[in-house]
């Protein structure tokens, strides 16, 4: 009689052992969820960018760590997927960050110039028109090369439209 005791205590501790490997899995945490939108989002606009060659290995890294922290989740692996989440962040923002001051900042520097000198030769040329939007940029890299500000993604995308076609007016004069 005993050892039937002991086998069906064997066989309970079996069945309620298997129980708690087939129980739903937590749901992963708010934080983890806005961290890899966050991240998701920043690299979509990465991507978008002509960014790939000057900043190849900071693109690599932000891709590899998105790719990782996905797989993360997909495991149940919170803590891990968080963590890659904020690394492919930061790597993406930097990119960013870079990108607006070696590109963006740069070619509306450029073009402020070209307009001055135009101005000069030139007191009522519409193209000062443009000088607003000009400044505007300038200001904004400053602060952003500062880490004073936030990453505002549209702004940056709506800024490299914008210096691409303020240069491309500027060239036809």
């Amino acid at each position: 009689m005993k050892s039937y005791s002991v086998l069906f205590l064997s066989i309970m501790m079996i069945v309620t052992g298997c129980s708690l490997f087939l129980r739903e899995p937590s749901p992963p945490p708010q934080e983890l969820v806005e961290a890899m939108e966050q991240a998701r989002e920043n690299f979509d606009a990465v991507k978008r960018l002509p960014v790939y060659e000057k900043y190849a290995h900071n693109f690599q890294e932000a891709e590899s760590e998105l790719i990782h922290a996905e797989n993360y989740l997909q495991d149940h692996l919170y803590e891990q997927a968080n963590l890659s989440a904020q690394k492919s962040l930061e790597a993406s923002q930097w990119i960013l960050r870079q990108f607006y001051k070696d590109t963006i900042a740069l070619s509306a520097q450029k073009a402020k110039d070209k307009i001055a000198a135009i101005s000069d030769e030139d007191p009522g040329n519409p193209l000062q028109e443009f000088l607003p939007e000009i400044n505007d940029i300038l200001d904004y890299s400053e602060g952003i090369g500062n880490d004073q500000q936030e990453i505002n993604i549209t702004k940056i995308l709506a800024d490299f439209d914008k210096i691409t076609k303020i240069e491309h007016t500027t060239q036809k004069t």
